[in-house]
C-alpha cells in the first residue's frame, strides 16, 4: 500500500486553472508542510510529479529525514537519510487541461465547463485529457512500484489513484476532495 500526499497549495494561481502549470512556492511553505508530515511518514521510498510543487515538498522531507530520525512505528528500522530516496515520474503530474491550462476559470467558456461536468471522466479539455486518461497512465505507474512508496502528486493523480485502489467508480473517485499536505491512504 502507498501513501499519498498532495503539494501544498498555490495562492498566485486562486482562480486560474493550473493543471500541468509549473509553478514555485517559496522555501518556507515546502519546510512548513515537511516539518508537519514528516512525523506522520514510514521510511519508504519517494516518488513524485516532476513539478516543482511535488519536488519541493519531496526535497523539504528527504532535509529533514537527514537533520531528525524519522518517527514511525515501534519495530520499523529507519534507514539513513540517504537510502529513503527519491525519483520523479512523469506519469504522476496533474490532468493536462489544454488549451484551459493557466487561464482563469472564468475565461474559459460555459459550454466548456459544462460539457465537462456532464461527463466528468470522458471529457477531454481542448488538446487537454480526461480523468480516463490519468487513470490509464496512474494504472501505469503503480504498477511499477514493487515496494511501498510515499507518493507525492496532485488532486487528479491521487483520484485516479483511489479508483485503482480502491475500487471507487471512476465519477465517485473524480469527485473526492483531496486536502492539500495531508497523508491520504487508500
Amino acid at each position: 500500500m502507498h501513501l499519498f500526499i498532495r503539494h501544498p497549495p498555490l495562492p498566485t494561481m486562486h482562480g486560474r486553472c493550473y493543471g500541468r502549470t509549473d509553478t514555485d512556492l517559496p522555501a518556507a511553505i515546502f519546510s512548513a508542510a515537511a516539518n508537519d508530515l514528516h512525523p506522520q511518514l514510514p521510511p519508504w521510498p519517494m516518488v513524485c510529479s516532476p513539478l516543482r510543487r511535488c519536488v519541493g515538498l519531496a526535497r523539504a522531507v528527504l532535509a529533514l529525514d537527514r537533520a531528525t530520525p524519522s518517527p514511525h512505528a515501534a519495530g520499523d528500522a529507519a534507514p539513513a537519510a540517504s537510502t529513503r530516496g527519491l525519483r520523479t515520474d512523469a506519469r504522476l503530474v496533474e490532468l493536462d487541461f489544454g488549451q484551459w491550462e493557466d487561464r482563469p476559470w472564468s475565461e474559459i467558456p460555459r459550454t466548456d465547463l459544462d460539457a465537462w461536468a456532464g461527463d466528468v471522466t470522458g471529457y477531454r479539455p481542448p488538446d487537454g485529457e480526461s480523468f480516463n486518461d490519468v487513470i490509464a497512465r496512474v494504472r501505469d505507474a503503480l504498477q511499477g512500484l514493487a515496494t511501498p512508496h510515499i507518493v507525492i502528486t496532485h488532486a487528479g493523480v491521487i483520484r485516479a489513484a483511489l479508483h485503482l485502489l480502491r475500487g471507487d467508480a471512476p465519477a465517485t473517485a473524480a469527485a473526492i476532495a483531496i486536502p492539500y499536505v495531508s497523508v491520504i491512504r487508500p
